[in-house]
């Protein structure tokens, strides 16, 4: 990747799997409401509803729907879906939700 000049030095983009905390940056970007119509969630959505809805994506437990961590430099910026996962194919989704992104 070619570096950012309003990012001096190497700029690293990964994926990585969720986890317990990721919740907390999902409650800043749900807090967006041009975030929120960007991506097609509700605005106004309370921080404990937005909590409970990612802590059971980061549980995992649906087998039609993965989401991954954004990350650049390590500090999590977004996500990606893979969406409607069968036998025809998938939706592949990518939000980050730091307007700075």
């Amino acid at each position: 990747m070619t570096p950012d000049p309003l990012m001096p030095g190497t700029v690293t983009v990964a994926l990585r799997p969720l986890r317990p905390g990721d919740e907390e940056a999902a409650v800043r970007w749900a807090g967006d409401p041009v975030f929120c119509r960007a991506v097609d969630w509700t605005p106004g959505l309370s921080a404990r509803v937005v909590r409970r809805h990612w802590q059971a994506i980061i549980a995992g437990n649906d087998p039609t729907f993965r989401r991954w961590g954004v990350t650049v430099n390590g500090e999590l910026v977004g996500y990606a879906d893979l969406g409607r996962i069968g036998p025809g194919g998938a939706e592949l989704g990518i939000a980050l939700g730091d307007r700075a992104w």
